[in-house]
């Protein structure tokens, strides 16, 4: 009879298998930004303000481009979640379930080429803008299917405002600086349960057993 270390190595390794499998499939990536604001548009007037930052903007790592023909120009669209962008700036929060990412592989910076990210979700009564530019000197951050990024972006300097949202209910705040870029991959559902097969084995297995003892003779 097998033993339970034994059907555990084996549901391990197809757990692997599956894991292995999964990861050449698409899957929802997640990247969060954060910076700081240098004005605040009210409606009315113009104030400088400092405010910090934070969102995340989710999409689908295999998209596909919407301009396959164009070498200069890969527009991708996303909508419905769980892809789309949050945002908490200024004590509000803020959540919309579409998001959209142009991607212009060789922009030119003087004599540098970066690659800029466009990152923008848009409605009748909002506008979230994002210009995201990666140092291709030091590290690219696109994937091997397209040029969605899929790792952290080595962020450069670029004489543009680089963050710009506007709500209806609160105006509008403009930055010159996006401080970081990082991607938070999630976990699929093959990896939670690998991770599942992990605990149970570790439980059984670890599980102190309780010695036979003949019963006493009477």
């Amino acid at each position: 009879m097998r033993s339970i270390r034994f059907w555990c190595a084996v549901l391990t390794l197809l757990a692997s298998l599956l894991v292995a499998a999964t990861s050449l499939h698409a899957f929802p990536i997640t990247f969060e930004f954060s910076g700081t604001t240098l004005f605040h548009f009210d409606g009315t007037i113009t104030q400088n303000l400092e405010a910090p930052y934070q969102g995340t903007f989710t999409f689908d790592s295999d998209g596909l481009d919407l301009f396959p023909a164009d070498p200069e120009l890969d527009r991708y669209e996303f909508s419905g979640l769980p892809y789309g962008v949050t945002l908490d700036i200024d004590g509000h929060h803020f959540e919309y379930d579409s998001v959209t990412i142009t991607v212009f592989p060789h922009w030119l910076t003087g004599s540098r080429e970066v690659t800029r990210f466009d990152v923008v979700s848009s409605g009748s009564d909002h506008l979230l803008n994002l210009n995201l530019f990666n140092d291709n000197l030091l590290g690219s951050a696109t994937g091997d299917q397209n040029t969605l990024p899929v790792r952290d972006l080595f962020l450069t300097s670029y004489p543009i405002f680089k963050f710009h949202f506007q709500d209806s209910s609160v105006g509008s705040y403009t930055g010159e600086n996006v401080d970081s870029v990082r991607a938070l991959p999630e976990l699929s559902a093959a990896s939670m349960l690998f991770l599942g097969f992990l605990v149970l084995c570790g439980v059984r297995v670890g599980k102190p057993r309780i010695p036979f003892r003949n019963p006493p003779r009477q």
